[in-house]
C-alpha cells in the first residue's frame, strides 16, 4: 500500500483514506466493511512511520473532516526511528517525569 501511497500523493497530493483504498487493487471503497480495513491499516502505516497527517478536509456527505495524509519523506523515517533501547527509553520518560534519574538495570 505504500508504493499506492506515494503514487497518489505524486498525482494529486495529500489524499485521504478513501482515496488510497479506492487506488489499492481488490478494495472497493463504497464497502463499508473494506474502508474499515483501510482505515485501519492507515492508522498501522501512521504508527509504523510510512504515513504522515497532513492536515484535515471537508469530504461531501460527511459531518466531520476527513484526515490527509502524505508519505514520510526519507528525513522524518529517520527523525522517528529511534536506537535506543526500549529500557533506555522509559528510564528517560521516568527521569523527565519524577526528576531522579533511575538507577540502571543492566546486568
Amino acid at each position: 500500500m505504500v508504493e499506492q501511497a506515494r503514487a497518489l500523493f505524486d498525482e494529486h497530493g495529500p489524499f485521504t483514506t478513501a482515496q488510497l483504498v479506492d487506488r489499492v487493487p481488490g478494495f472497493n471503497a463504497l464497502a463499508p466493511s473494506e474502508l474499515r480495513q483501510g482505515q485501519n491499516t492507515v492508522r498501522a502505516m501512521c504508527d509504523a512511520g510510512e504515513l504522515v497527517r497532513v492536515g484535515t478536509c471537508r469530504v461531501p456527505g460527511s459531518c466531520k473532516p476527513a484526515n490527509l495524509y502524505a508519505p514520510a519523506t526519507v528525513e522524518t523515517c529517520q527523525a522517528t526511528d529511534t536506537t535506543a533501547s526500549g529500557a533506555d527509553a522509559l528510564a528517560g520518560a521516568m527521569h523527565a517525569w519524577s526528576g531522579t534519574l533511575p538507577e540502571s538495570t543492566e546486568v
